[in-house]
């Protein structure tokens, strides 16, 4: 979840099994609480943008990329089986 703090295990696929889990705020983005996701600091940071609450999500980048990004590699997969 791109607004929650999950612990989980990757296996294969990403599967978040709590659904009331504590959110993510800009004091804690700030504060680096989540040491996996920063890798520096942000320009727009440093401007003193809200890094959690200034940004909506949007449906292309949650939804679309990564399912069709699986729909097109089963297709081509049961169409390489297929031909052989």
């Amino acid at each position: 979840c791109e607004r929650c703090t999950v612990r989980g295990v990757y296996k294969g696929k990403i599967v978040f099994l709590k659904y009331n889990c504590e959110q993510t705020t800009n004091y804690s983005f700030k504060a680096k609480l989540d040491p996996y996701h920063h890798v520096g600091v942000s320009p727009l940071e440093k401007l003193g943008v809200g890094m959690v609450t200034a940004f909506s999500l949007d449906y292309m980048h949650l939804v679309l990329l990564g399912v069709m990004k699986r729909t097109l590699w089963r297709t081509l997969w049961r169409t390489i089986i297929i031909s052989m």
